[in-house]
């Protein structure tokens, strides 16, 4: 009831606080259970209904943290999905961070440590399904926000989902076949789906385990009266030799059997069928009772070689010795030759050519001598898998009881050089090397022309030439590729372009631990100063060294300076010191190596020279920085064709050194 002293205005705000002080009351009672809503009725303002209820269900701000967080460490995401366990744990958040104060709110160092925090406790309760995104994240720095690690993970989760629907593992992802903790077995083929904490992984039923559950056990008793299937998944072990004879016979998975049963039984039925195993029977398959075509593999754990009859798909076959192979009955089949086959989608190297097969085999054995390699069965499909680089090298499907190859690529290259080793003792001089040989040696291993027009100079005394391409050194040391395109542009004097470049990490450290050496090269003379490096961190005081060297020594700057797109050549420091020089710098595009081609090519020139001098002196790895440095001063004094038959050393300085 209004008083009667009351303005009409005040009337007016009278009548919309009750009007509003009613609809709270609605709202709270709307809100709350009906044995509390009666508690409410008593009170006639929402100010005495809310204190009513602040003295029944408040609890202090620690005891409700405190709850709160244990709460939070005992939720794990187990059977919930990314999206539930990221709301339950979303409601917790919220409900803790409603017991922080004002001040801690308001500062901006412990809502960073907040949030890094809720993305520890999420990271930590997730499934171990999420253990290699889980670890991806906690090395990235600067750590992401909760909220786009949830957009990762949940797009992880439906690629995790669809790999189950598909109950195989993708061939097209080489890193998903990866060696497995177990072999591959005839009856593992089911796709692994993670299950429940009370679950049981074999009838999916809640309330046991595996270990108790009554199904396994049946199932158990049933298949102690049949044979137990054998694993498929072959790997050769180390230290594993092919045996001695060649055979042909491509073997059928089957039971764990006694050998000597095994043989009775396998004569037996040599017996009673003579013609199943044969050479004529091979050699007289026909093509429709295998329904293979000529150009189709088999991947056979029984042959101790690849063999194939198709002589056409070989790049090469070298005669072998009569070396007969024998097949499953001791049946001998002659061998043509051995070769490497080489097709769009297969290269095998060490192939036997026997023209009476008639089908082509690819050997397990073989393939796992050739390298690191995993070959793998499965009840469906075969792969080859190299596990230095995780990558797939061949796949292959089951047709017909036998596993024919879709793409098999053993590197040849590879193969060969595992079975050839270089023999050294061509490189030592001996009594009866020539002079002119002697002198090629002398002076690293230099071109023979170059040494021929030395020695036309009476340089090298009464020099006899006489043909040196026969020289081991130079021939295993200067193997290399096409050359660079040869630049036009020459400079007019010393120190108008150098051009420069580091070399390294070399695998083996000098004598003292330089890894890498730095080479500054003068474009008009080509003469090459080079210096060796610990770490390339160590540039910047280099090149501050050489600068004062060609300013005290030479009385001049350096004009331009080309170089690569290394962090030594880019960083602010050595950039503001040519800036301070008035020096241009010019830098090569990405990946463009040519267009530092006088560095790159010098590099090659100092690293031919170094390794022959290694090589045919037997010195030690750990020599090679005396060798380079050996090799860049013989280099400045020898002619080059850059510099009009002078030597760089001569161009330079003005005189022959002695």
């Amino acid at each position: 009831m209004i008083p009667k002293n009351i303005e009409e205005g005040d009337v007016v705000l009278i009548d919309t606080w009750e009007a509003n002080n009613a609809k709270i009351i609605t709202w709270i009672n709307n809100s709350v259970e009906h044995s509390i809503g009666t508690q409410l009725a008593k009170y006639e303002t929402a100010k005495e209904v809310w204190d009513h209820l602040q003295r029944l269900f408040t609890q202090s701000n620690f005891a409700k943290q405190y709850q709160l967080e244990n709460d939070i460490r005992a939720l794990h995401q187990k059977n919930m999905s990314i999206q539930e366990f990221y709301s339950a744990m979303t409601d917790l958040w919220d409900q803790l961070a409603l017991t922080e104060s004002a001040e801690l709110k308001a500062c901006g160092a412990y809502i960073e440590r907040r949030e890094q925090q809720r993305l520890v406790q999420f990271l930590t309760a997730l499934r171990s399904d999420f253990e290699g995104l889980r670890g991806s994240i906690l090395h990235r720095t600067p750590l992401p926000s909760v909220d786009s690690v949830v957009s990762e993970l949940l797009a992880e989760e439906i690629r995790l989902q669809s790999y189950s629907e598909k109950g195989i593992l993708s061939a097209s992802n080489p890193s998903v076949l990866a060696v497995p903790s177990k072999p591959f077995s005839n009856h593992q083929n089911k796709p692994y789906t993670r299950v429940g904490f009370d679950e049981c992984s074999f009838c999916k039923q809640k309330g046991h385990w595996k270990a108790q559950c009554p199904k396994l056990r049946q199932q158990n008793q049933a298949w102690k009266s049949g044979s137990q299937s054998q694993s498929n998944a072959h790997r050769s072990p180390q230290g594993y030799k092919p045996p001695h004879h060649n055979t042909a016979a491509v073997a059928s998975p089957g039971s764990i059997t006694d050998p000597n049963t095994l043989a009775e039984q396998f004569q037996k039925f040599l017996s009673l069928q003579p013609q199943a195993m044969s050479a004529s029977s091979i050699g007289q398959l026909p093509h429709s009772s295998s329904g293979m075509s000529h150009s189709e593999w088999v991947l056979d754990s029984g042959a101790s070689h690849h063999m194939s009859p198709d002589s056409s798909s070989f790049t090469s076959v070298s005669p072998l010795s009569s070396i007969p192979v024998m097949t499953a009955d001791g049946t001998p089949m002659p061998l043509a030759g051995v070769g490497s086959v080489v097709t769009p989608h297969l290269s095998l190297p060490n192939v036997y050519l026997i023209p009476k097969l008639k089908l082509n085999l690819a050997s397990v054995g073989q393939i796992c001598d050739s390298g690191d390699y995993l070959v793998m069965f499965s009840g469906s499909f075969c792969c080859v898998q190299d596990l230095q680089s995780q990558k797939l090298i061949g796949t292959g499907r089951r047709e017909n009881g036998l596993y024919i190859l879709d793409e098999l690529k053993v590197p040849v290259a590879a193969a060969a050089a595992a079975t050839t080793t270089v023999d050294l003792s061509s490189f030592r001089l001996s009594l009866s090397s020539s002079s002119f040989y002697l002198w090629h040696s002398r002076l690293g291993h230099v071109s023979s022309s170059r040494l021929r027009f030395l020695a036309s100079t009476g340089a090298l005394g009464n020099l006899k030439t006489c043909d040196i391409s026969d020289c081991s050194g130079c021939k295993l040391a200067k193997f290399s590729a096409l050359p660079f395109n040869r630049s036009i542009s020459v400079s007019s004097s010393p120190f108008d372009l150098i051009h420069s470049d580091v070399w390294g990490p070399s695998p083996v450290s000098t004598k003292g631990g330089s890894r890498y050496y730095v080479s500054f090269i003068d474009d008009h003379t080509r003469y090459c100063w080079v210096y060796l490096m610990k770490h390339r961190s160590e540039f910047f005081e280099i090149y501050a060294a050489f600068r004062a060297l060609i300013k005290t020594q030479h009385s001049t700057v350096i004009k331009c300076f080309r170089c690569d797109l290394g962090g030594e050549y880019t960083s602010n420091k050595f950039c503001q010191l040519l800036v301070l020089d008035g020096t241009i710098h010019q830098t090569s595009c990405t990946h463009t190596s040519e267009q530092n081609g006088v560095a790159e090519r010098k590099h090659r020139h100092i690293v031919e020279t170094a390794r022959s001098l290694l090589l045919s002196a037997f010195v030690p790895n750990e020599f090679w920085g005396e060798a380079v440095l050996i090799a860049v001063s013989l280099i400045n004094m020898i002619s080059s064709s850059h510099s009009s038959s002078l030597s760089p050393f001569e161009k330079l300085y003005g005189y022959v050194r002695d």
